[in-house]
């Protein structure tokens, strides 16, 4: 049973009032509904869910994990510490940094080009992985690559929980969405970044954290999302603690408990209902043979950025799953990079 729901059963069952949770992994960002994925979250929830006879209270966490508050946040960033040089190219250096985000330290891998001067800079944003399998910039060493040989600084910053960095409460995954908001921030005070020069890349959940961070902030020039999860959470089935077990006290699981219908939340945690916000021109890419609930969710999000008049442009690629790959990855990176290079002069 996920950690979640089993926390939620255990507080219904009569617990201790300040229970100390079991760490538990994070439960995956599904890429699709299926009723394999979902059935036992779904079986669970529905045996809890009675309809409330008031509007719960929402505990205040909740609250500042929905897309208006963090919008009114600040995400000053921080410097970035080099803790060991990994490798020196022909046209680049890779390091393993930190930073801080919420002054919670964060790891990651950056390459910065050769040469002086100030250069433009992408932040990496990674999918879902198992914390205990993840390495740092598993799904990002690619990309990263091509754009660091173009002239770009980049990014990939280890979300909390994973690699070296901290873990810290992410309810929701607002705590992701802060890493990633904190690491462009951070990027913009560094030497070698053009301030005004830096954009986001998302894979997967990382598509969905940038589909939610440019809705939050306008800190990125170029928004490129790569096969990314629904801007709508109705469509998604997530662990509310994104598998955190710290600071979820009694209190904040039952508010969760009661807010499961809570429709008023659900759109504030959705970044699809925000779309006016959006400054920034998007790159969107989808694989035609991943799963037809992850195309729709692309297309979704093209055709919503349209309706709010949003600079938006859209590739599918035949007969490429989740990892786009082979001769149809050349064309995707060429295509990123020149949207990049027009979006960001």
């Amino acid at each position: 049973m996920h950690g979640a729901i089993g926390l939620l059963l255990i507080l219904v069952g009569g617990c201790a009032a300040n229970p100390t949770p079991t760490p538990t992994a994070a439960i995956p960002i599904p890429t699709a509904l299926s009723s394999a994925t979902t059935a036992p979250q779904a079986t669970a929830l529905a045996q809890l869910t009675a309809t409330p006879a008031a509007t719960p209270t929402l505990h205040p966490a909740l609250v500042e994990a929905t897309l208006p508050r963090l919008a009114a946040r600040q995400y000053p960033g921080s410097e970035i510490t080099t803790t060991r040089v990994l490798t020196v190219t022909d046209t680049y250096t890779q390091a393993l940094v930190t930073y801080l985000s919420d002054n919670l330290k964060v790891s990651g891998i950056m390459n910065v080009p050769l040469g002086q001067g100030s250069f433009p800079a992408v932040v990496l944003v990674h999918g879902y992985y198992d914390p205990a399998q993840f390495v740092s910039g598993a799904g990002t060493t690619t990309m990263a690559d091509v754009l660091a040989r173009q002239g770009y600084v980049t990014f990939a910053p280890d979300l909390r929980g994973y690699g070296e960095s901290e873990h810290a409460q992410n309810l929701y995954l607002s705590g992701y969405i802060v890493d990633v908001l904190n690491a462009g921030a951070s990027l913009k005070r560094l030497a070698q970044v053009e301030p005004t020069r830096v954009g986001v890349w998302g894979h997967s959940m990382g598509g969905g954290l940038a589909t939610r961070a440019m809705v939050v902030n306008d800190l990125f020039r170029a928004v490129v999302l790569y096969a990314p999860i629904s801007g709508d959470n109705a469509d998604l089935v997530l662990d509310p603690f994104s598998g955190e077990p710290i600071g979820v006290t009694t209190e904040l699981a039952e508010s969760v408990l009661l807010s499961v219908n809570d429709e008023k939340l659900l759109r504030e945690l959705s970044p699809i209902h925000y779309f006016e916000r959006v400054t920034a021109p998007v790159s969107i890419h989808i694989g035609l043979a991943d799963d037809d609930q992850q195309v729709l969710w692309a297309k979704t999000i093209r055709n919503d950025l349209k309706l709010a008049n949003k600079a938006v442009e859209y590739f599918e690629y035949p007969g490429q799953g989740h990892v786009i790959q082979g001769d149809m990855q050349k064309v995707m990176f060429s295509r990123v990079l020149g949207f990049l290079q027009r979006s960001m002069k």
